[in-house]
C-alpha cells in the first residue's frame, strides 16, 4: 500500500528536529526541553527587501523563531513577512518590539520616538515551553513578564516608574548647596514622581503633596493624607467615587475592571433615583428613576431619563455606542447598520480610524473599509461562487454576463430561495430578489415529493470585493469562512444549475411530464460499505486510516452517502459528503466533492481545500465495485498521492 509511505512523506515535510546542545539556553523554555527541541530548522531570506522564514522546500512559516545566535523575530500570519516595530502577541496580551532595521525583538531599556521603554531581558521566565507535538510554542499565565515584553504601570528591576502607556516616567531632582551647624554638604531637593517606603509620592519643589488631585502628562491621579498615592481601587472623593489603575492614572469613559462604568470626568456611572413616600397606613415605595449606563441581566442599557434607549446610536463622553432592539449595547462585534458594517470594543465604543482585532480598518466614520474591485476588471467576476467549505447545504451565486452597468446570473440558498436576476451594478454592489419555493421534501431534502409554487419573497445586496487576491462576493452579514469565493470547479457549476431546477420547478414539471416514459436501472446491489480489497475481504474497512465509502442509499437515479481516506500519522486526508445525493450518469460514473484536510487539530497548521472525485460503478466476478478514476482540486503541495483513485470493494456480508 502506498500510504504508509506518503505519509510519511507528508509528515517529513512539516515535522524538521532540531538538536540544541545541553549548554544552550532556551529563550522561552522550560529545563525538560533542554536537550532536543522541535522548531523550524528555516533560514531568514530577503526578498524585494522583505525578510521570510523559510525552509528548505521554500516553505514560508510564520510565528516566533529564534536563530543561532538566540535571536527572536516574528513572522505575521497572513503574509509571512518578518515583521518590524511594534507588535501586540495576542497569546500572552503583551507589548513587544522588534528592531525597525532587522526585525530583532528589543530586550532592556529602548528609546523609541522619544521614549524610554523598558523590555524584560531575562530569558527564561517559566512562562512559555514549546510543544513538540503540536509544533508551537504555548503560553501559561504566571505573575512574571515573559522574555521580550514591556513593562507596563509598574516598577522595573532597576527601580524606574513605567506608566500605563509603558513609557518611563521622569523624576526630576535639583541640587542645592548649604551650610548646617558649620558644615558643609548636597541638599537634594525632591521634584515629581518618588518611590518611597512601598508607595508613590510626588513632590512640588520639595513639598509633598497630601490630601490633592494632580495632572501630570495630562493624567489625572490622587494622594491621600500620607502622601501616597492610590492604585488598583475606588476612592471616594467628595461624595462621587473614581477608580485609579495599577499605575495610578484615573480611568476615563471606559469600563472599569469590576465591570462599572465611569464618565468622562472619571466618576462612577450610576442610576439616579427619585424616592417618594406614600401615605395611608404604614407602608412606603420608592420609584427608581433610570438614568446613564445600567447593568441589567448580563448587559449594559441607557437611560435617558428612565426611558431605556433602543435601536439607535448614542454618543456618552464623545465616543458612539449602539443599542439594539432589547436595548442592550453592542461589544466586541461587528454590526452592520444602515447597510455598513462597525466595529465596537470591548466597552463598547465604535472603533475609529483604526484596525480592529481582526486585522480590518475602518474609517474615520467607524465604517468598515472594503477593498473594492477596479471595475474596468469586472470581467474577473463572471463566473461561480460559493463558500471556501463548498457548497452542499449552503448557497450560490452564478455571474453569466456583467455589461453596461447590468450583472446577470442565478443564485440558490439553503432556505429554498433561488434568484434569476438581471439587475444594475453600482459601486461594485447588486440587489436581487429571491424567490421561496413551496417544497414538500422527502427524508430531510432527499427527494422533491411536491413542487407547490413560491410561499415568498425576499431581497439581498451582494457586493463584488477582493479577498486574499480571489474574486469574492459578500453581503455584509456573511461570516469570515462564509464569504462566497469564484469557484473554477465545473462541480459547482453544475451544482448551482442542478438546484436552481429543483427550486424554481423545472425538474419537477419536466419529471410529471417524463415519468410515465422514463425507466431507471437498477442500482440497489450497490448499497452498502466499501474499502480495499484486502480490508473488505476481512471486515475491517474504515481502520488503519483506510478508505472507506459508505452507500447508504440509491433512488430515483441518485446515490448518496460519504466518502473518507485517512493517514493518522500526519493527519492527512479526505473527507466527502454526499449524504443529500449526487445524480448518477448514463455511464454509470457520478461526482462527488468535499475537502482535502491537513493537521485539523493544529489551528496554526491547519489547511484545507477544494477536492473532487470522479467515481465508477462496476463490478468484479459479480462483486460490486466503486472505483475512482479522475480527481481535481486539493491542496496542491506536489504530493503525487491522489485520495479515492483505489477501487473500493463491497463488504459482503
Amino acid at each position: 500500500m502506498r500510504r504508509t509511505t506518503m505519509s510519511s512523506k507528508k509528515l517529513a515535510k512539516k515535522v524538521l528536529i532540531t538538536t540544541l546542545s545541553a549548554s544552550m539556553v532556551l529563550p522561552f523554555g522550560s529545563a525538560v526541553y533542554a536537550n532536543t527541541q522541535a522548531l523550524p530548522n528555516g533560514t531568514i531570506v530577503t526578498e524585494n527587501g522583505v525578510g521570510y522564514l523559510k525552509d528548505s522546500n521554500g516553505e514560508k512559516y510564520s510565528g516566533w523563531f529564534f536563530d543561532s545566535n538566540d535571536e527572536w523575530y516574528y513572522f505575521n500570519e497572513t503574509n509571512k513577512a518578518m515583521k518590524k516595530g511594534w507588535h501586540h502577541d495576542d497569546k500572552d496580551g503583551y507589548w513587544y518590539y522588534l528592531n525597525s532595521s532587522n526585525g530583532k525583538m528589543a530586550t532592556g531599556w529602548q528609546k523609541i520616538d522619544g521614549k524610554e521603554y523598558f523590555f524584560q531581558p531575562v530569558r527564561d521566565m517559566g512562562n512559555y515551553h514549546f510543544n513538540n507535538e503540536q509544533e508551537k510554542w504555548l503560553y501559561s499565565m504566571n505573575s512574571k513578564v515573559p522574555y521580550g515584553a514591556m513593562y507596563v504601570s509598574t516598577t522595573t528591576p532597576d527601580g524606574f516608574k513605567v506608566d500605563g502607556s509603558g513609557a518611563k516616567v521622569a523624576e526630576e531632582t535639583a541640587a542645592q548647596s548649604g551650610n548646617t551647624n558649620a558644615s558643609s554638604g548636597t541638599q537634594t531637593t525632591k521634584n515629581g514622581w518618588v518611590s518611597e517606603n512601598g508607595s508613590w509620592h510626588y513632590y512640588e519643589n520639595g513639598a509633598m503633596a497630601k490630601d490633592k488631585w494632580l495632572n501630570v502628562s495630562g493624567k489625572w491621579y490622587y494622594v491621600v493624607s500620607d502622601g501616597s498615592m492610590v492604585t488598583g481601587t475606588w476612592k471616594e472623593i467628595s461624595g462621587k467615587s473614581y477608580y485609579f489603575g495599577s499605575d495610578g492614572a484615573m480611568y476615563v469613559s471606559t469600563t472599569t475592571p469590576d465591570g462599572s462604568k465611569v464618565d468622562s470626568n472619571g466618576a462612577k456611572v450610576t442610576g439616579q433615583t427619585t424616592t417618594q413616600t406614600g401615605n395611608g397606613g404604614t407602608s412606603s415605595s420608592t420609584q427608581t428613576v433610570k438614568n446613564g449606563w445600567v447593568s441589567e441581566n448580563g448587559s449594559w442599557h441607557y437611560y435617558e431619563n428612565g426611558t431605556l434607549a433602543k435601536n439607535k446610536w448614542l454618543n456618552v463622553s464623545g465616543k458612539w455606542y449602539y443599542v439594539v432592539s432589547d436595548g442592550s449595547m453592542i461589544s466586541n462585534t461587528w454590526k452592520e447598520i444602515g447597510g455598513k458594517s462597525y466595529y465596537f470594543g470591548a466597552d463598547g465604543a465604535m472603533y475609529v480610524n483604526t484596525t480592529t482585532p481582526d486585522g480590518n480598518k475602518v474609517d474615520s466614520n467607524g465604517v468598515k473599509v472594503v477593498a473594492s474591485t477596479n471595475l474596468v476588471n469586472v470581467a474577473n467576476f463572471v463566473g461561480v461562487f460559493v463558500p471556501y467549505y463548498g457548497i452542499t447545504g449552503n448557497s450560490g451565486v452564478k455571474i453569466q454576463s456583467i455589461s453596461g452597468g447590468r450583472i446577470s446570473g442565478k443564485a440558490v440558498t439553503d432556505d429554498d430561495a433561488f434568484s434569476e436576476f438581471d439587475v444594475p451594478l453600482s459601486g461594485n454592489k447588486f440587489t436581487i430578489t429571491y424567490k421561496i419555493a413551496d417544497i414538500e421534501w422527502e427524508d430531510a431534502k432527499d427527494e422533491v415529493i411536491s413542487w407547490n409554487g413560491i410561499r415568498g419573497t425576499y431581497t439581498k445586496t451582494y457586493e463584488l470585493v477582493i479577498k486574499n487576491g480571489v474574486p469574492a462576493l459578500t453581503d455584509g452579514t456573511l461570516k469570515e469562512y462564509d464569504i462566497l469565493e469564484k469557484s473554477d470547479s465545473s462541480y459547482d457549476d453544475n451544482w448551482i444549475s442542478s438546484w436552481y431546477s429543483e427550486l424554481s420547478g423545472e425538474r419537477w414539471n419536466k419529471a410529471k411530464i417524463t415519468s410515465n416514459s422514463s425507466t431507471s436501472k437498477d442500482y440497489s446491489k450497490y448499497v452498502g460499505s466499501y474499502g480495499f480489497k484486502e480490508m473488505a475481504d476481512t471486515g475491517s474497512v474504515g481502520t488503519y486510516g483506510t478508505g472507506d465509502v459508505e452507500i447508504t442509499k440509491i433512488a430515483n437515479n441518485k446515490i448518496y452517502g460519504t466518502f473518507i481516506e485517512h493517514a493518522d500519522a500526519s493527519d492527512w486526508g479526505c473527507d466527502i459528503d454526499f449524504s443529500n445525493g449526487v445524480s448518477i450518469n448514463s455511464d454509470d460514473t457520478f461526482v462527488v466533492q468535499g475537502e482535502e484536510y491537513y493537521r485539523k487539530w493544529d489551528e496554526n497548521n491547519y489547511k484545507r481545500a477544494k477536492y473532487t472525485i470522479k467515481f465508477q460503478l462496476g463490478t468484479d466476478d459479480g462483486r460490486p465495485t466503486i472505483e475512482g478514476i479522475d480527481v481535481t482540486g486539493g491542496l496542491n503541495d506536489g504530493s503525487d498521492w491522489d485520495w479515492g483513485m483505489e477501487t473500493y470493494y463491497k463488504v459482503l456480508r
